[in-house]
């Protein structure tokens, strides 16, 4: 799955949801914490291949998630792999990472406020996040099952994020504005 992605920081998440609620072409979704525990491999540094393992926990639901390196400067798209953990919690797949080597670097926890917008000619997924230790911010997301429609996808958030006024964008992770805080 490739997931084209931009990330805009914002001032008010209040004042942000209120435009959104003017807009006849966005819903409510759901909200959610998020607690997403980040590794580092044994033998290589994510840091420099621009990757990242995390095992991520919301409502008592485990996955895991690899996240390959950025396909392009401009975005944060990148392919992702990601599995549901059926049984067992986050604390025993990260105590299974452990066992094989990989060592924790930090745990993000986050808000989650997430909207879908219609009229892009892409299924767009809107998140305010607010996160612990960061001021808030909005991801603009569309899933892709392979990189064909990757450039259009690209320019339809690019549009969007004009509509909303996004003006902040920020290239980097949660995991890294934490890191260099």
């Amino acid at each position: 799955m490739i997931e084209v992605e931009f990330k805009y920081r914002i001032a008010d998440s209040g004042q942000f949801e209120q435009q959104l609620a003017a807009r006849a072409d966005t819903v409510f979704i759901d909200e959610r914490i998020e607690v997403d525990t980040y590794f580092e491999h044994p033998c290589r540094d994510f840091a420099k291949t621009d990757e990242a393992l995390r095992v991520r926990e919301v409502n008592g639901i485990t996955s895991l998630t690899w996240k390959g390196e950025r396909l392009d400067l401009v975005s944060q798209t990148r392919r992702e792999l990601e599995v549901g953990i059926s049984s067992g919690s986050a604390k025993t797949v990260n105590e299974l990472l452990c066992v094989l080597a990989f060592q924790p670097v930090l745990v993000v926890k986050k808000l989650r406020r997430t909207y879908s917008v219609s009229g892009q000619n892409f299924d767009v997924r809107l998140c305010i996040y607010t996160v612990e230790g960061l001021p808030p911010h909005v991801e603009l997301e569309i899933l892709r099952p392979d990189e064909t429609t990757r450039l259009a996808a690209t320019e339809a958030l690019k549009n969007l994020a004009i509509l909303l006024n996004l003006v902040e964008p920020e290239s980097r992770t949660y995991l890294e504005l934490l890191v260099s805080a």
